[in-house]
């Protein structure tokens, strides 16, 4: 397939898993690397890539490839395992660095509590977007049960303000 088509990125995937399980972890780079070049978003190239390059010793370069592949699939848990391993490693090749490591996966941490955070919000600010435009076509002892509710839940998110204006308006 290569032959036919140079830039067959799945092929080139496909061909660096095979030089990978064969012990050819340089060309199994090489072929990642052209890989990514090709689509920039094949994730299994780029895990292949840092397989590749933890094998060849290079240990910053797995990384920064684990750290994007986990900032694109943060649920995967293979990704997880090879990032925490290779940092593990980065941390007892350079003793400065593990200060480093840890900082990175603090920081890491808090970028997924804060995107967590976020989609809560917004789907509870869609609920409430809901509730009050239910409550907007409504008739009048619809709309207070709907306004108590709306601010309830308003409440619970800026505090006593939202209650203290969502009650007085209904």
């Amino acid at each position: 397939a290569l032959v036919r088509h140079p830039g067959d990125a799945a092929a080139l995937a496909n061909r660096a898993a095979a030089l990978l399980q064969l012990g050819d972890a340089a060309a199994a780079e090489t072929d990642t690397t052209h890989c990514l070049y090709v689509d920039p978003g094949h994730d299994k190239a780029r895990h292949r890539r840092a397989q590749a390059r933890r094998q060849l010793g290079n240990l910053s370069g797995a990384l920064t490839d684990l750290e994007e592949l986990r900032k694109r699939l943060p649920h995967h848990t293979g990704v997880a395992k090879d990032l925490a391993e290779v940092r593990r490693l980065v941390a007892h090749a350079d003793p400065g660095a593990e200060s480093a490591a840890m900082e990175a996966h603090e920081r890491e941490r808090r970028e997924t509590a804060a995107r967590e955070e976020a989609a809560r919000e917004e789907k509870r600010d869609a609920g409430v977007k809901s509730l009050l435009d239910k409550a907007s076509t409504a008739s009048a002892d619809e709309r207070a049960t709907a306004g108590a509710i709306a601010a309830k839940a308003l409440s619970s998110k800026g505090g006593a303000a939202g209650a203290g204006a969502g009650a007085g308006g209904a």
